[in-house]
């Protein structure tokens, strides 16, 4: 897993031509819109951990799960797209291997705990997962079955302790305590 304000997630839109004379749609159109809505504009450091599809749409109205044989003129795919910085994952995945450890796939922090906490009805119904660290809060919206979106946000506890001893005119320890005690 990994984590860190560096995590950004957005979602996309492909579109792709239904060409066939009846405008079927077919594997082949949902293999071709798929392939477009993965293309997408980053930095270029940046790695792509998660491309998860969302929602096909017809002629920009209808919304459906699993389009093949609908008719329709165009098809689109939304898909949601977490990224994050190469070198920072990079450098974490370099430390672990030195470690003899050996990394099999990169999962975003944020969506691995929803995974792990949310039920497989919560996820159909909609669950907002928050996992506050030290230094940075990974958030993933679950709704419909999936994941709908996920990042990161360079705020934790710690700037909440800090918060909280500065208003407080205390120490950082004691901050601390009145935070978890407290909430």
């Amino acid at each position: 897993c990994f984590s860190g304000d560096h995590v950004r997630g957005f979602t996309h839109v492909g579109s792709h031509p239904v060409l066939s004379p009846t405008h079927e749609i077919t594997p082949e159109d949902i293999r071709l819109v798929t392939r477009n809505a993965r293309t997408v504009t980053l930095p270029p450091d940046s790695y792509v951990a998660h491309i998860v599809p969302q929602l096909f749409c017809l002629d920009g109205k209808t919304q459906v799960t699993n389009p093949v044989g609908m008719l329709a003129h165009r098809l689109e795919l939304t898909t949601l797209i977490v990224h994050a910085n190469q070198h920072r994952v990079g450098t974490a995945v370099h430390l672990l291997k030195n470690l003899q450890l050996n990394v099999q796939r990169l999962v975003f922090k944020g969506i691995a705990s929803a995974r792990m906490v949310v039920s497989r009805e919560q996820e159909e119904l909609g669950a907002l997962v928050i996992d506050m660290g030290a230094g940075t809060t990974d958030y993933a919206l679950m709704s419909r079955g999936q994941v709908r979106y996920a990042a990161a946000i360079g705020v934790g506890g710690d700037h909440v302790t800090n918060d909280l001893a500065c208003g407080l005119k205390t120490t950082f320890d004691e901050a601390e305590k009145l935070k978890l005690d407290y909430g």
